[in-house]
């Protein structure tokens, strides 16, 4: 949050201080009722539940010949009817600005910041890419900014050149998700060889890194790629955009290092010759000679009694416990096409877009291919009709290792950063264990919005996502999530104040 009060105060200054004949001042507020079939995002009991969220939102803008810009801040408080603890507030900062010089050469930036509670994540995409996002369980918090460079520059009438830079962040406050950061670049050309062709070429590379957690060691992704470009317009109401080009990745993780993880273990009583957990549930099962609470069907009850009952004792995994150092290379492609047919009314499009991505943190690197079909259709004056349909699958491009660690004679694993803490046998083990996944989505939109007025709109959306998580490496059955959401809304601007 400090970064965001940060950004605040500098887009501050910068109103203060560039020259403009009319800045504009915008408030407004949105307030969004739901009923949502899964409210958790569960993978099996899904409970049902409604919420309302009231979301103020100020702008501030300013259109100039040489420089503009624009600023927006959403906060939204959200509340359940029903759930209890998972209240709260997600809010939203997006700047961006243009300067343009002599010669029509120009240089724009962009920032983005969304910190969000991570239940949310069952959103139809990401609002800073555009892309569809991996629907997880509520894990906390979830922190992404975005800083983005562009400089174009005309070599002459018809050829024209850019260069494209950015940094993404992905943070998570729950320790069992993997941060992440990227940093790519990107150099481009394109020229007209007709009023309708343009052909082009664009040279790129990234670097995405992943933070090491207790049981995965650090990782990182290198890519570089090239990409053919061309777009065609059959005619004034058809236009064709393609780039497609190969895209060689090297996944690298290092080598593990050693764990200590702080348990629990039951109390000997000398008195009765016999340890405290007797008193607890005599039916647990046994590992080396001592009791396993994680197999005891009164665990809670034991929880509570704390240390009077547990002593602590650290587990050590050394050397030869942790994944050794691997690398793998893949060569693939990467694709952006779409297909544009503007109607009288509204437009249709249909897209498909092969690209590398982070995964949302699951800690590895994807390729994701995804195919969106979308619909606008303004029947009427102020009425507008959006329906979208969208396939995306990711997959994992390497088998990442990590450490599980468990009781000898127990299945269920021992994680170092679990904030609950068990009674279990002395006898851990560390076990090296290889990760890949395929996540397949199915998502369908339907929005309906009526402007009743210069500043208020009423807003009627749906939404229904199907996704399976395949894990192809483990002995794990698949894991499916469905859901749907459904809204009333309604937006309210308040009249600008110019300055």
């Amino acid at each position: 949050m400090r970064i965001l009060s940060l950004l605040l105060a500098l887009c501050c200054v910068m109103t203060a201080v560039v020259p403009a004949d009319a800045r504009e001042f915008i408030l407004g507020l949105d307030q969004r009722l739901s009923y949502e079939s899964n409210v958790l995002n569960a993978t099996r009991s899904a409970a049902h539940d409604g919420t309302y969220i009231v979301a103020p939102k100020l702008s501030f803008k300013e259109s100039g010949d040489a420089f503009s810009y624009n600023m927006t801040y959403r906060s939204a408080f959200e509340t359940y009817f029903r759930k209890d603890n998972i209240d709260g507030w997600d809010h939203d900062f997006a700047a961006s600005a243009e300067r343009v010089f002599t010669g029509a050469r120009s240089l724009s930036g962009e920032v983005a910041i969304r910190d969000h509670r991570s239940i949310q994540t069952s959103s139809l995409q990401d609002e800073l890419t555009g892309q569809p996002t991996v629907v997880v369980a509520d894990l906390g918090r979830v922190t992404r900014y975005r800083i983005g460079l562009t400089y174009k520059h005309p070599i002459s009438p018809r050829l024209n050149g850019s260069i494209e830079t950015s940094y993404d962040r992905l943070g998570y406050s729950d320790a069992s998700s993997v941060d992440s950061q990227d940093g790519s670049a990107a150099l481009g050309l394109r020229y007209g060889i007709s009023p309708r062709d343009t052909v082009g070429l664009t040279v790129g590379g990234s670097y995405r890194g992943f933070e090491e957690t207790g049981t995965r060691p650090a990782a990182n992704t290198v890519a570089a790629n090239g990409t053919a470009v061309y777009s065609h317009e059959f005619r004034p109401d058809l236009t064709l955009s393609l780039s497609a080009g190969p895209a060689f990745l090297r996944s690298r993780q290092s080598a593990g290092s050693a764990i200590a993880t702080q348990r629990y273990r039951w109390r000997f009583n000398s008195a009765t010759n016999s340890t405290e957990a007797a008193i607890v549930d005599p039916t647990c099962q046994f590992a080396n000679g001592q009791r396993i609470l994680r197999t005891c069907s009164t665990f809670r009850d034991a929880q509570a009694l704390g240390n009077s009952v547990f002593d602590p004792f650290t587990a050590d995994f050394d050397a030869g416990a942790e994944p050794a150092a691997q690398s793998e290379q893949t060569l693939t492609y990467y694709s952006n096409a779409r297909l544009v047919k503007r109607l009288r009314k509204g437009e249709i499009s249909l897209a498909y877009v092969r690209s590398e991505d982070a995964s949302s943190g699951l800690g590895a690197s994807v390729i994701r291919d995804s195919v969106d079909l979308r619909i606008r259709w303004s029947p009427a004056r102020h009425w507008t009709l959006i329906t979208s349909g969208n396939w995306n699958q990711q997959e994992s491009l390497a088998r990442y290792s990590r450490n599980e660690i468990r009781a000898a004679d127990s299945l269920i694993p021992v994680s170092p950063t679990d904030p609950d803490t068990f009674a279990e046998a002395d006898g851990l083990i560390s076990q090296i264990v290889e990760s890949a996944f395929k996540i397949t989505q199915y998502r369908v939109l339907v929005v309906s919005q009526h402007v009743l007025s210069d500043r208020m709109s009423l807003g009627f959306t749906f939404r229904y996502i199907r996704q399976a998580r395949d894990n192809t490496t483990l002995q794990q059955p698949t894991t499916r999530l469905e859901g749907y959401i459904g809204t009333v809304s309604f937006h309210y601007q308040f009249e600008p104040f110019l300055f």
